[in-house]
């Protein structure tokens, strides 16, 4: 919106929701062109180190998956924060919310002497609204070549989908409100 390039687009006949889908999920298809050449890099290292690719090194296509997934979370996140703020204080709140969703789990777990039981709740109940990306983490499982469940799999995705549809229902929200005059 800062450069208005915006206007020119929903000028013509595309709906404020085709646009905000349309940007997620191209930003979607650049990161998975990414994600694939970063794994094929690595199968190439893989076979020039080993000479040889075993079955376990099919786990790094999982791993793989999930970083994507994990991306798309943040995709999604910094596309709802570029809806009403700007540019730079969008990739501070996405930042943070990801530093943050890195300790999600930690915080439904924490157990202190000197914090309030009132502080406690509420660390709880922020950390079931950060996203988790704890969920998307395999790489120890993959490094030592131990198997990722499908069922871990299957829930990653869920959970990715269901918080990115969340997410971005909420972009789309914001944004039909905003004026752009």
């Amino acid at each position: 919106m800062d450069k208005r390039t915006l206007y020119a687009l929903l000028a013509k006949p595309v709906k404020r929701w085709e646009f905000l889908f349309g940007k997620f999920f191209g930003l979607l298809m650049t990161l998975t062109v990414n994600t694939s050449a970063m794994t094929l890099g690595l199968y190439a290292a893989l076979w020039t180190v080993k000479h040889h690719l075993t079955h376990s090194d099919l786990s790094i296509l999982v791993a793989a998956y999930l970083i994507l997934l994990k991306l798309a979370l943040i995709v999604a996140l910094a596309l709802m924060f570029s809806c009403f703020t700007s540019p730079f204080l969008a990739i501070l709140f996405t930042a943070g919310v990801y530093v943050s969703g890195l300790f999600a789990g930690d915080l439904r777990t924490i157990q202190a002497i000197n914090i309030s039981p009132s502080t406690l709740a509420f660390l709880r109940s922020i950390s079931y609204l950060l996203p988790n990306f704890e969920n998307f983490n395999v790489m120890g499982a993959v490094a030592h070549s131990r198997g990722v469940p499908s069922t871990f799999v299957a829930q990653a995705t869920l959970y990715a989908l269901v918080y990115c549809a969340i997410v971005l229902l909420a972009a789309f929200m914001i944004f039909s409100r905003r004026n752009l005059k």
